[in-house]
């Protein structure tokens, strides 16, 4: 599964979390890095420049979450193409999407 973005309040973001991308100032200038792990003294400068929310990797699923995490996938991309037939394009489009979703293949 791939890993997936979260914006987070300024407030509930804690020193550990990774940053999913660069935080810009207002005027696009780069102030930490995309993949920088926060620490307070980053925290306690965001705030200080007055940014409201930060976006962070969501934390990696417990192992017997990440088990319940695919099943549920599965069971949702059965739902939305339960109506597609046998048809090769549909087929090809429900692979595409579960090996996405799964993250599996290339």
């Amino acid at each position: 599964m791939k890993p997936s973005n979260v914006l987070r309040e300024l407030d509930d973001a804690e020193p550990g979390m990774i940053l999913s991308g660069p935080v810009l100032d207002a005027h696009g200038e780069t102030l930490i890095a995309g993949g920088a792990e926060l620490t307070e003294a980053m925290l306690a400068m965001l705030r200080a420049r007055g940014l409201e929310r930060v976006s962070v990797l969501a934390a990696p699923p417990a192992e017997g979450d990440l088990e319940a995490e695919r099943r549920y996938a599965q069971e949702r991309i059965s739902q939305l193409f339960r109506n597609s037939g046998a048809q090769p394009a549909s087929s090809e489009l429900m692979q595409s999407v579960r090996s996405y979703r799964l993250g599996e293949g290339a």
